[in-house]
């Protein structure tokens, strides 16, 4: 601990130093002192964090907000501790909250009858409480008055409550002002219009203030703020504002320190007793929170209702405002007369919000968010009033806020502008607008005011449906997706109907063949060849087939095989959806036709280099012949590309290639594909000769470098001085003993091909030339970053005690 200096005694003692200094010597000291410094700072820096620095920053889920606000959707002032976000600058501290046993994860229900128009009821005293009674009935006078809604039923304590034997109940009523918060606890009303009770309550809070007080026992800390909203917890959905939290207190609470801290005013009754946390951060109104080094997305969250969980206690946090009494987590929700946070979830979800076990996914998500909480351990109510005063650049704990404050409270009138609601489908994309594979559908609401109440749905004419997650679509055909969006205020979208196609299924080709059949099985002459397509719902778009590994045609009626041999015919159908048929084959032996077969001739013109390739481009001709005198064509095909229908001699470029190449005559005759390879090689090697830069010693190397793209490089060739050229192979240098003087080397390189390419170097020969010597120590180490500066600092220091005052320290002579 830090005693203060009062300002009067610090200027004392600064006043007695009995130090003689000269003014110039101090501005030395000063001067090194503040270099040295400086350059100490910024080694360390350097030093700790390497050449480059990484800001680690993180962005919220939650980054846009709504022009204004509707107070009774979105209660409290900007600055409520409910609607700060969380600061750059907070703290935190791990939780280390203790994996419940009992059940993964409750709901604690708050009361909220925000409805100031209702009629004007009285609110009486009871006094069962937790103590099993019903809470049914008047035990005393009239508590207050209050609005609230004939046709509203708040349970009493029993074991037919589907919020437990003894809920909380934790209530806020918003009285006929508009502004006064009448809050307590427990409350009840068991049937549609009968009595209405409450054990205590208080009313000093307003709807547009602060808000921090209330009637959650544990903490004394609001009813209204912190809870869950309709709207919020459901897809597409977002929570605002901080979250209340209830811990079990013999595993989590923290005894000491009266075991709460603000902005909670109490703990429990039973505490410390009944406390038994061993974190002393965590204690009644501890704001949780996880850390922005968290990656929400990287947790391994199974639902993605826990994600919206995850990004609220990231962004806002969440307050401990009770002891929830067994081992669970619990999380305050929304009971009003417009429904029910935990029903909304279930249906929205497809799961409960409170699950009787705890190997489910909603379960293991709270184990590893609950997990992972931190508490800011620098929020109190001196920082609070700094951050308030800042009007939006600060946040809970201090610092940037991660997301902006809460707007403006917006205008009385109501929302009356309809939500909007995207679509989007992912599948497997066909031709013609179909798709291949089933489809997923994804739809997406927003809404500029009061929020996204639902989505629904309903999948080719059946039941509407409210949409939770993606819906996955089946099925051969034509299928069609309603959908609309309704807000919290009640206003529904026009509906949308959007309709896509699947065909998964492939069509079938069958091959027909007719024709005079021989005892083995061939056939005796030409015959003719059928092919009949069928897909069943999309329907056929082609037919493809080729004969003898030829090109492939588009079938359009039926066509003549001719030809003595065995002749393999492929073939398969494509639907109009874009899915082809896998290819069939078909053996067709012909063995007494008397056609004679066209055939095909290849004449190419290039320059013949070596060892088979061409030294330049390679033109191809192709002819063909028909022993019966009628007309044929040509297709040919390039390195395994696309049939071509030859119409004039083409072109090789250089490269390695396989020309495909096969004739048909006028009745469909086709002679057996023929194939031959062209290698091509028209550009010569690349070489480099490293000519040394300065005088080289009699016994140094001399080097080159050498590549080619097409045949590659055979081998190289030396001439010296002018005479004759020697092979070395592919060696890419040359040691001998030179002469005093100049020289001149060519170095000619020659590619697979026979193409050559040559590159000189001269350079002067000395006795005298020597390599540069090494330093004494080899090469200088290059220094760590920040090494430099702190050498200079330290002299700098140096230079300056050197130049220190002297301090007299003589003994003063006494007067006799």
């Amino acid at each position: 601990m830090v005693t203060p200096i009062p300002h009067s005694r610090a200027t004392r003692i600064r006043l007695s130093s009995h130090i003689r200094s000269s003014r110039s010597r101090s501005a030395w000291i000063g001067l090194a002192f503040v270099l040295t410094g400086l350059l100490l700072a910024s080694s360390l820096a350097t030093l700790a964090t390497g050449p480059e620095a990484h800001a680690n920053t993180s962005v919220s889920s939650d980054s846009v907000f709504v022009a204004g606000r509707v107070a009774t959707l979105w209660p409290f002032s900007r600055d409520s501790i409910w609607n700060l976000p969380i600061g750059a600058n907070a703290v935190y501290v791990p939780a280390n909250i203790k994996k419940p046993t009992a059940s993964g994860m409750t709901s604690d229900v708050d009361v909220l009858i925000l409805t100031p128009d209702a009629p004007v009821t009285d609110v009486w005293k009871n006094n069962d409480a937790w103590s099993g009674g019903s809470r049914c009935n008047a035990q005393g006078g009239v508590l207050f008055s209050a609005p609230i809604p004939t046709d509203f039923v708040v349970p009493g304590a029993g074991s037919g409550n589907p919020d437990g034997t003894t809920p909380n109940y934790a209530t806020a009523i918003l009285a006929a002002d508009g502004h006064t918060l009448i809050q307590g606890q427990p409350m009840a009303r068991c049937t549609a219009g009968g009595t209405a009770t409450m054990m205590w309550s208080q009313q000093n809070e307003d709807l547009y203030g602060t808000g921090n007080s209330g009637a959650h026992g544990g903490s004394m800390l609001s009813s209204l703020g912190g809870v869950i909203r309709l709207g919020e917890l459901v897809p597409g959905g977002t929570i605002r504002h901080a979250l209340k939290v209830n811990l079990f207190g013999a595993d989590d609470y923290y005894t000491g320190y009266g075991s709460y801290r603000w902005p909670a005013t109490t703990a429990d009754g039973c505490a410390p007793g009944c406390y038994g946390g061993s974190v002393p951060a965590l204690r009644m109104g501890s704001l949780l929170a996880l850390p922005p080094s968290i990656d929400v997305n990287s947790m391994g969250l199974e639902t993605n209702a826990s994600k919206i969980l995850a990004h609220t206690f990231q962004d806002y946090g969440g307050y401990t405002v009770d002891d929830a009494a067994w081992s669970v987590y619990a999380i305050a929700t929304e009971y009003s007369p417009s429904g029910k946070v935990d029903d909304e979830f279930t249906t929205a979800w497809g799961f409960p919000i409170s699950p009787a076990s705890r190997d489910v996914p909603w379960a293991r998500d709270m184990d590893r968010i609950f997990g992972a909480l931190n508490v800011v351990d620098n929020w109190d109510a001196a920082t609070w009033q700094t951050v308030s005063a800042s009007n939006g650049t600060q946040g809970a704990g201090g610092g940037t806020p991660r997301v902006p404050w809460a707007p403006d409270f917006g205008p009385a009138s109501p929302d009356t502008v309809p939500p909007v609601t995207t679509y989007s489908a992912s599948g497997s994309s066909g031709a013609s607008n179909w798709y291949t594979s089933s489809v997923t559908v994804t739809l997406t609401a927003t809404d500029d005011s009061s929020g996204i109440a639902a989505i629904h749905f309903r999948a080719d004419g059946g039941p509407w449906k409210p949409y939770s997650n993606p819906v996955p679509v089946s099925g051969e055909g034509s299928h069609t997706i309603e959908y609309y969006a309704t807000d919290l205020a009640g206003n529904n979208e026009s509906s949308h109907t959007v309709t896509f196609q699947i065909d998964t299924v492939a069509p079938v080709t069958l091959a027909q063949v007719a024709g005079t059949l021989a005892g083995d099985g061939s056939y005796v002459s030409s015959v003719t060849v059928t092919l009949t397509a069928s897909d069943a719902t999309s329907g056929v778009r082609s037919e493809q087939y080729r004969v003898d590994g030829g090109s492939w045609r588009t079938y359009s009626a039926p066509f003549t095989l001719g030809g003595n041999g065995a002749h393999a015919l492929d073939y398969f159908a494509t639907d109009v959806a874009g899915s082809a048929e896998s290819v069939q084959g078909l053996s067709i032996r012909i063995t007494g036709d008397s056609h004679v077969l066209p055939v095909s001739t290849l004449s190419s013109s290039g320059v013949m280099g070596e060892n088979g390739w061409y030294v330049s481009a390679v033109t191809v001709t192709l002819t063909a012949t028909s022993g019966n005198g009628i007309a044929t064509s040509i297709a040919y095909r390039i390195d395994g590309n696309a049939w071509v229908t030859y119409s004039q001699p083409f072109t090789l470029p250089d490269g390695r290639h396989i020309l495909v190449y096969q004739a048909t005559d006028a009745d469909g005759y086709s002679e057996v594909s023929k194939s031959i390879a062209f290698n091509v090689d028209s550009t010569p090697p690349s070489v480099i000769a490293n000519s040394p830069g300065v005088p080289i010693a009699p016994d140094e190397l001399i080097s080159w470098s050498g590549s080619d793209a097409g045949s590659g490089i055979a081998r190289y060739e030396v001439g010296i001085d002018g005479a004759a050229f020697v092979s070395v192979g592919l060696q890419t240098s040359l040691a001998r003993h030179w002469s005093n003087g100049t020289h001149v080397v060519i170095v000619r390189g020659y590619d697979a091909a026979g193409n050559a390419k040559s590159s000189v170097m001269q350079f002067t020969v000395s006795d005298n030339a020597s390599p540069p010597p090494p330093t004494l120590f080899g090469s200088p180490p290059t220094a760590p970053p920040g090494i430099l500066e702190v050498v200079v600092g330290l002299l700098m220091l140096g230079v300056s005690m050197w130049y220190r005052p002297r301090v007299n320290t003589r003994r003063p002579i006494r007067s006799p």
